[in-house]
């Protein structure tokens, strides 16, 4: 699929990926799972700037996306608005950028700002 092929390039050696813009690409939660760990591995980290927006994410996806931000990734940068994922998404993402050893994302955290689909989004 789609997300599987691009988290098989992204992990492949050399790679040099610095932004991916994936809005509005309907990934759900498991294209999303790709990106992610994708961009947790050794060459994935690379990535500084990730774009979800409008991806039709939920909560779950949220607290998936946040689990690997914990880990440690090389997003300075990630955009989840216009996606559903509602206050306790928006919070574990955030609890997550800014714990110890977690993303460095937390440096351009924000609280949950409105995105589009009737749930709240934000930028961690």
């Amino acid at each position: 699929s789609g997300p599987a092929a691009l988290r098989a390039a992204v992990e492949e050696e050399g790679t040099k990926l610095r932004v991916l813009n994936m809005e509005q690409c309907s990934l759900g939660r498991t294209g999303v799972a790709h990106i992610i760990r994708a961009c947790g591995s050794r060459f994935g980290e690379t990535v500084q700037e990730l774009s979800l927006r409008g991806n039709g994410l939920e909560m779950d996806s949220a607290k998936d996306i946040a689990a690997a931000l914990a880990k440690g990734t090389g997003l300075r940068s990630l955009d989840v608005s216009g996606n559903p994922i509602g206050l306790d998404g928006a919070t574990a993402l955030l609890a997550a950028a800014e714990a110890p050893g977690g993303s460095s994302a937390a440096s351009a955290a924000s609280a949950a700002s409105s995105g589009g689909g009737g749930g709240s989004g934000g930028n961690v």
